[in-house]
């Protein structure tokens, strides 16, 4: 399980704020993130929720768009949200997809089609949504809460003792692990959570330079976040950008490993990355993970493209694609897709059986392009729901023939 830290989540809250001109209570992301931390016992309590209306989606006038592709035959339709409503990421599980309505302020999931969505309120504010065992964790600005599935729909089942901005949030075999800024929280149970013991931190990186990265800082977060942690079978691995000055560079420049078995204590894994020199891991958006294996997307020396892939999150490998850029990389039953480009200014899509080798590329549909935003993507059995990044608008694909 991947997450993304607080001041991706801060961008991706205000340009919600501009193009949803229905929202009138979105958090600035000028504000000073309220710290993350245990509070009082609050882990086993469970909340009432209301039921609300279904909703659904309908379709655009943009012709559909049938790619025939290496994990099948697919059909792209456009859709848009009624008024009111906006998602702007999804997760796929047993019992269907499953999205924060950040309008709203609800929980969303469609059982069959991705088109009918059933929804209810949740206890806390739905900027973002993690899965854990069958189940969902809702998170944002004011806490973290957990829900499972009750023959019918999601009903809350714990409340995390966690308050405040929640950066990232990653569940593994051995509890959880929670982010702010560069802070570290750590739990057994997956809903108890302590400040580690000892968090990565810069001294240990060495000062450098840039090492051929220079992008300089940015974000809208605090002056230092974690790049991404993931949840291995041994442990938690942690992206860090490689220098101390880059520690808020977007994406990450050749991030340095860090391992922890619990969450609680981490240690450097080696002296130089692992993905190369002059390497920008996109952490952000181009990281995830499906039946064991990783992959991120980023770019090697500042101009080319670069996917890797990795089966235990600390040894990583070039996959074979060369996109001009790679922005966003997905996978689920169905396969792996890939969004980026072959040029400057073009936007394309891949499609792979393994994330090793890809077929493509295939022009990428009007309402999947990335924007402001990047686009969002959660993979299926039988099908890809997009969110795009430019008009924030959803684009379902099914298929209708597998593949050969």
């Amino acid at each position: 399980m991947v997450d993304v830290g607080w001041s991706q989540r801060c961008c991706f809250a205000v340009a919600a704020c501009a193009l949803l001109l229905g929202a009138t209570s979105c958090a600035s992301s000028d504000s000073e993130p309220v710290a993350t931390g245990p509070v009082a016992e609050v882990g086993d309590h469970a909340a009432d929720s209301e039921r609300l209306p279904a909703i659904t989606l309908a379709p655009t006038e943009t012709e559909p768009m049938v790619v025939r592709t290496a994990i099948g035959v697919l059909e792209f339709t456009e859709y848009e949200f009624p008024a009111g409503h906006q998602f702007l990421m999804t997760v796929s599980t047993p019992h269907g997809l499953v999205a924060p309505d950040v309008v709203e302020g609800s929980l969303r999931w469609s059982i069959d089609d991705g088109i009918t969505w059933e929804g209810i309120t949740v206890a806390v504010d739905p900027w973002r949504i993690t899965t854990v065992d069958g189940d969902v964790v809702v998170y944002g600005h004011d806490g973290a809460a957990r829900y499972g599935w009750d023959g019918s729909g999601w009903a809350e089942a714990a409340r995390l003792n966690l308050t405040g901005p929640i950066g990232q949030l990653v569940f593994g075999p051995g509890g959880a692990v929670a982010v702010d800024g560069t802070t570290v929280y750590w739990s057994a149970d997956g809903t108890h959570f302590t400040e580690a013991d000892q968090s990565p931190h810069k001294e240990l990186l060495g000062t450098t330079g840039s090492g051929g990265c220079d992008d300089g800082p940015q974000g809208t977060g605090p002056d230092d976040r974690l790049g991404s942690i993931l949840a291995t079978d041994a442990g938690y691995v942690a992206l860090t950008p490689g220098y101390p000055d880059d520690w808020n560079d977007i994406p990450t420049c050749q991030p340095r490993l860090w391992f922890s078995p619990d969450g609680n204590t981490w240690e450097l894994t080696a002296d130089t990355s692992s993905f190369g020199h002059a390497a920008h891991v996109d952490d952000t958006w181009g990281l995830t993970e499906y039946d064991g294996r990783f992959a991120v997307s980023g770019r090697i020396d500042g101009d080319r493209g670069a996917v890797w892939l990795s089966d235990d999150g600390l040894t990583w490998q070039l996959a074979d694609v060369d996109p001009h850029h790679a922005a966003v990389v997905a996978a689920g039953e169905l396969g792996w897709i890939l969004t980026g480009g072959v040029g400057p200014d073009s936007q394309q899509m891949w499609f792979s059986r393994d994330g090793m080798t890809w077929d493509g590329p295939y022009a990428l549909p009007s309402g999947l392009r990335s924007g402001y935003l990047l686009t969002q993507l959660t993979v299926g059995p039988d099908s890809i729901f997009g969110i795009g990044g430019r008009d924030v608008v959803p684009v379902l694909a099914t298929r209708s023939t597998p593949a050969e």
